[in-house]
C-alpha cells in the first residue's frame, strides 16, 4: 500500500514537471516556466522540475538564475533516494 501511495504521488510529480518540459519543447518558453515554477513551490525536492526550470531560464537568457536551478537540481539528485523511506514496511 505504501509503495502504491509513493506511485501515485511520483506519477503527479513527474506529470507537472514533464508538462513544463514538453511546453518548452514546443516554444512555449514562458508558460513553461511558470509550469514548472509552481512545480518547485509545490514539490520542492523535484530535482527534474529544478533541471526542467533551469533548461527553461538558459533557453531565455537568464543565465544566472539558470544555474542556482541546475546547482539546485544536482543537490537534490545527490541526495535523494532511489525510493522514498516511507514504503519501506515497519515491524515493532
Amino acid at each position: 500500500m505504501a509503495f502504491e501511495s509513493y506511485s501515485e504521488e511520483h506519477s503527479l510529480k513527474a506529470v507537472v514537471w514533464q508538462q513544463g518540459v514538453m511546453l518548452s519543447q514546443l516554444g512555449h518558453k514562458s508558460l513553461a516556466q511558470k509550469v514548472l515554477r509552481d512545480a518547485v513551490e509545490r514539490q520542492s525536492t523535484c530535482h527534474e522540475a529544478w533541471q526542467g526550470l533551469g533548461e527553461v531560464l538558459q533557453a531565455q537568457g537568464q543565465s544566472e538564475a539558470a544555474v542556482d536551478c541546475f546547482l539546485t537540481a544536482l543537490e537534490l539528485e545527490a541526495s535523494s533516494p532511489v525510493l522514498p523511506f516511507s514504503i519501506i514496511p515497519r515491524e515493532l
